[in-house]
């Protein structure tokens, strides 16, 4: 968990997390550390905010599968455990998941309880409509990176899936995610 001045920040891996670390520095809120950016909440005071990002589930899927690949751990993720060895073809990854992990990629961005979940896709507007609350000067988000959607939220495998049975077996194993955000 990160601490800013205005609010509390943990999101799960995978979610954009060092491009809103390096969008909170830009804008004055602070400096911060990814690896402390995946530490759940702790308490915090009944004022202060608790913000957390959410990715669609079929693209989090995706890039749990390119890290995957290059041998990292993913959070409560690993490689041994998903079923994700390096070379594996992306669709016996899919497979994989669908047989033995449904429902897990709503239960790890969920665990970290916010008080306000911002849906990485919605970058770069829903951070700059977060700063502009938190009393962020509007004049430090005209920065050019503010106008620019992280990169590594363009996935490619994973749009070759976009309604076949696959995506859509995705997508009813996520439910209780694509309902409460509207992944539709």
């Amino acid at each position: 968990m990160i601490q800013y001045e205005s609010f509390q920040f943990a999101t799960a891996p995978r979610t954009g997390a060092a491009w809103f670390i390096k969008a909170c520095q830009l804008a004055g809120l602070g400096p911060g550390f990814h690896h402390q950016a995946v530490t759940p909440f702790t308490e915090s005071t009944p004022t202060q905010l608790r913000v957390s990002l959410v990715r669609h589930p079929c693209d989090w899927l995706d890039s749990l599968y390119h890290s995957a690949q290059c041998h990292k751990h993913v959070g409560p993720f690993h490689c041994a455990d998903t079923g994700c060895r390096r070379s594996k073809p992306f669709a016996e990854f899919v497979d994989y998941y669908l047989h033995y992990h449904q429902g897990a990629i709503g239960r790890v961005l969920l665990s970290y309880e916010a008080d306000s979940y911002l849906k990485c896709e919605d970058f770069p507007v829903a951070f700059t409509e977060l700063a502009e609350l938190v009393g962020v000067d509007i004049k430090l988000l005209s920065n050019p990176f503010f106008h620019n959607r992280p990169a590594a939220m363009e996935t490619q495998k994973i749009r070759q899936l976009t309604m076949t049975n696959t995506y859509r077996r995705i997508m009813e194993s996520e439910r209780e995610l694509v309902e409460r955000f509207d992944y539709y």
